[in-house]
């Protein structure tokens, strides 16, 4: 058996269908189901921060600026106070947001969030499901509220692959095989459609319920080619 996933194997319709990315509106919608139509955004102030070591995140995070939001790496620490809603981006690490995200998001306190990261694992799986509510705990627990949701699979470091190999904790199965091989595809154009598609209808949402600080108007929407 292999050690390492091999990104040019065939592609099975299952694998492929089971690769989706996963996305949710968390916002009432007055009764109706799911998210109105993206548009124009007048009177939100947000920003996006993320934390990336492949790029994977980083790459969703550009697509969710919609070439008008500020993306700050979670390094820089940056000073929330002057925004309405984040979009805060992790990778997931043993099951929850990477440490980086972890230690950012404690100095968050009743802030509208957008959740989005990245994994290996399929992200409809219990797995995700589980790294999701974890993300929801830690940001719950200082009054922030979760506005909508986004997972898509994304390359998992060959670092961290040596890693789990040498510990012999991970064995490198068929099926985990090809589940690494399709992560190292994402995240794809469709990937970045769905994320920029799910955050836009949350804005949308959101309009009614937000106030622009005096001094800052929102710039008309500028559209972005995937």
């Amino acid at each position: 058996m292999t050690d390492r996933p091999t990104p040019n194997a065939a592609r099975l319709p299952e694998v492929a269908e089971a690769a989706r990315p996963h996305a949710r509106c968390l916002v009432p919608q007055d009764g109706t189901k799911g998210c109105p139509p993206a548009g124009p955004f007048p009177g939100l102030r947000a920003a996006v921060i993320c934390s990336s070591v492949t790029g994977n995140t980083r790459r969703v995070a550009e697509a969710l600026t919609l070439g008008r939001f500020p993306l700050y790496d979670v390094r820089q620490r940056p000073d929330t106070a002057a925004y309405d809603l984040l979009a805060l981006g992790f990778w997931v690490r043993k099951g929850l947001p990477d440490a980086r995200s972890q230690g950012f998001w404690e100095g968050l306190h009743g802030k509208r969030i957008f959740l989005f990261g990245t994994l290996g694992a399929w992200p409809a799986s219990a797995h995700a499901r589980r790294c999701l509510e974890g993300a929801h705990s830690l940001l719950t627990a200082n009054d922030n509220r979760i506005v909508g949701e986004f997972l898509c699979q994304g390359r998992v470091s060959p670092q961290v692959l040596a890693v789990s190999a040498r510990k012999g904790t991970h064995p490198m199965t068929e099926g985990r095989a090809a589940r690494l091989a399709e992560a190292a595809r994402h995240p794809d154009a469709g990937d970045l459609t769905a994320a920029r598609e799910c955050w836009q209808a949350v804005l949308a949402a959101l309009v009614p319920q937000a106030a622009a600080p005096a001094g800052h108007p929102i710039l008309p929407q500028r559209s972005i080619a995937s």
